[in-house]
């Protein structure tokens, strides 16, 4: 059983008891050959615009954090969510969050030109 994680370094670090994970730097494999069925997310803005952005406290060690709700990003990119069968919780991945705001914005960025442009 593992109880705390160090690398040489003080640049990893991970203790199981509170879940906190830290990195300087985290990189996801994100490489286009490491992809396949590649889709633009569609309508981004409006599933955007159904998510909250809160702050709370984890009831995990009673720390202060902010972030989404996965609930509520699983109504509008379920791809983002993974179900844990053994705690009953969910989990996000961020990173695919992320793809939807890049393309939220590209859609602000085309009304903006839009009406810019006086269409």
């Amino acid at each position: 059983t593992l109880s705390t994680a160090n690398t040489s370094s003080t640049k990893f670090y991970y203790n199981p008891s509170t879940g906190t994970l830290n990195s300087t730097i985290f990189n996801s494999l994100s490489d286009k050959a490491s992809k396949t069925d590649i889709q633009k997310i569609v309508n981004a803005l409006s599933k955007i615009s159904t998510l909250g952005g809160y702050t709370y406290m984890l009831i995990d060690g009673n720390e202060p954090s902010a972030g989404l709700i996965a609930q509520e990003v699983q109504r509008v990119l379920p791809e983002a969510v993974r179900y844990n069968s053994e705690t009953g919780l969910l989990s996000l991945n961020y990173n695919a969050v992320l793809g939807m705001v890049v393309e939220a914005i590209n859609e602000l960025e085309q009304r903006v030109s839009e009406l810019e442009n006086g269409r």
